[in-house]
C-alpha cells in the first residue's frame, strides 16, 4: 500500500528558507531606513536624497570637486550649506543677495570646493 500521507520532511525546509529569506529583505529596508535616519540625525535633519538635491543646485558644471559659484534661493540657503558640507567637507559662503518681497531673495553662494578643501586630492 502507497503511502498517500503529506511529506512534511520536503515542505519544512521550504518554508523556513522563505521565512528566513523575509526576515532578511525586512532587515535590509530595516538597515536603509536607519543609514537614512543617522545621516538626518547628522545632518540637520535631512535625509542623503534631500542633500543630494540640495547640491545639485549648486554642483559646478565642469566637475563636481571643482570651486562652486551659483545663485539660489534664499530659502534654501540652508539645506544647501549642509549638503555642500556633506559632499566636498568646505563651507558654503553667501557672497551677495537680490530681490525681495514676493519676488523672492537670492543669493549667491561660493564655496571652494572638494578639490582645494580639506579632502581634496592634494
Amino acid at each position: 500500500m502507497a503511502n498517500t500521507s503529506p511529506q512534511t520532511s520536503d515542505t519544512a525546509p521550504r518554508s523556513s528558507s522563505v521565512a528566513a529569506i523575509a526576515s532578511a529583505v525586512e532587515l535590509i529596508e530595516t538597515d536603509d531606513q536607519r543609514r537614512e535616519r543617522v545621516v538626518a540625525e547628522l545632518l540637520g535633519g535631512y535625509t542623503h536624497d534631500q542633500l543630494e538635491a540640495a547640491f545639485a543646485q549648486v554642483r559646478p558644471a565642469g566637475y563636481w570637486k571643482d570651486p562652486i559659484d551659483a545663485w539660489i534661493d534664499f530659502s534654501d540657503y540652508e539645506v544647501v550649506a549642509y549638503a555642500v558640507e556633506f559632499f566636498t567637507a568646505t563651507k558654503l559662503r553667501p557672497i551677495e543677495m537680490q530681490g525681495e518681497g514676493a519676488t523672492g531673495v537670492r543669493v549667491r553662494v561660493q564655496a571652494v570646493g572638494y578639490q582645494a578643501g580639506p579632502a581634496g586630492d592634494h
